[in-house]
């Protein structure tokens, strides 16, 4: 996570920030306790683009190491997703690497994926379930420890793509330019997430139901989220299985979060 001096920083809406940092630091929602913990307690996040692109190359088709390519607001649209590309080995590799460095590197893919870099105005997805594991260039491959069950790996989905999700994510985001941010792998690791290890047999398998129902839906862009029917079911179904209160509030406000609608917060006094 962010160092604490950055927080007050990361929206502009004073009552977000003041959620931020309770849910950080106190690990509650008012005055309703979360499970949270450090993502890398659940597991590990694998190489990035700068382990791939000098050695291998995208291409459309089989044969090749499966991968999920690029971030695209229009067609990533879903939380379930299967592979776009294919990785070979470069005929002119641009580093020298042993010749099994292909078999290296995928020993890091995971089924699940994390954004790495997001533009927060049109894109729609914070993590993705992958019907195999792959590499990528713009996410993080997570690797799940085997002790979590796949109900559980579906309910940290559920969470992540969530407004709280959203919200923590974003609220540690590594800004580039406005609304372009980054997640790095150390923030990544550090991030507060839901600790599905503390949830009740029953509060993960209604998630995972959730998932089911869900995951082939598609979504708005994040800066459409308050008018959002599938976000909102999300929502609901993290807040029946958490004890929470409505997150349609919370929802509307990061919604509204400059960096995220790209427009500026504009109030004027009624006479």
């Amino acid at each position: 996570a962010l160092p604490q001096w950055l927080l007050p920083c990361a929206f502009a809406q004073s009552e977000l920030v003041e959620t931020l940092l309770t849910l950080i630091s106190a690990h509650r929602l008012g005055d309703a306790p979360l499970p949270l913990c450090p993502l890398g307690e659940l597991g590990a996040l694998g190489p990035d683009r700068r382990a791939l692109w000098g050695v291998l190359e995208p291409v459309d088709n089989p044969p090749g190491f499966p991968a999920f390519w690029g971030h695209n607001a229009q067609s990533v649209l879903t939380i379930r997703q299967k592979p776009n590309a294919y990785l070979v080995r470069r005929a002119q590799p641009k580093e020298q690497k042993p010749p099994n460095y292909t078999a290296q590197v995928s020993r890091g893919a995971g089924q699940i994926l994390l954004a790495e870099r997001m533009w927060l105005k049109t894109q729609r997805l914070m993590a993705l379930w992958l019907t195999e594991p792959v590499l990528a260039n713009v996410w993080w491959p997570f690797q799940a420890h085997p002790e979590l069950t796949e109900a559980q790996r579906k309910a940290l989905l559920m969470w992540q793509n969530s407004t709280l999700g959203l919200f923590i994510a974003i609220g540690n985001r590594q800004e580039t330019r406005g609304a372009w941010v980054c997640f790095r792998k150390p923030v990544w690791l550090r991030m507060p997430v839901l600790d599905v290890r503390a949830l009740s047999r029953r509060q993960v398998n209604a998630l995972a139901r959730a998932f089911d129902a869900l995951s082939e839906q598609p979504l708005l862009p994040l800066s459409q989220m308050d008018a959002d029917p599938v976000r909102a079911q999300i929502d609901a179904a993290v807040a029946r299985a958490l004890g929470l209160g409505d997150l349609s509030g919370l929802r509307a406000a990061l919604a509204r979060e400059p960096v995220i609608s790209l427009t500026p917060l504009r109030q004027r006094r009624r006479r």
